[in-house]
C-alpha cells in the first residue's frame, strides 16, 4: 500500500501536471488514485482540473503583433 498522500499534495499535482494521472509521477500516481477513491474533494479537484486541461488545449495561440515582431 502507497504512503498516504495530502489533499494539498493532490491539488499540487494537479496544478502541475493537468488531471490525467498518466501524466503524475510515478512514485505519487497510485497514493493520489487511492486518495481520489476516499475523498469526494479530491474528486472534485480532478474535475476542476479536468475543465481546465480541456480549455487549455482549445485555446488558439496569440500571434505578436507586427510592431511587436519589429522590436523584437
Amino acid at each position: 500500500m502507497p504512503a498516504p498522500i495530502s489533499l494539498t499534495r493532490l491539488t499540487q499535482l494537479l496544478d502541475a501536471y493537468g488531471a490525467q494521472a498518466s501524466r503524475w509521477p510515478a512514485s505519487e500516481r497510485a497514493a493520489a488514485e487511492t486518495l481520489l477513491a476516499a475523498s469526494e474533494e479530491a474528486r472534485a479537484g480532478v474535475v476542476a482540473a479536468a475543465l481546465l486541461d480541456a480549455a487549455l488545449s482549445e485555446a488558439r495561440p496569440i500571434r505578436p503583433s507586427a510592431e511587436l515582431q519589429e522590436r523584437a
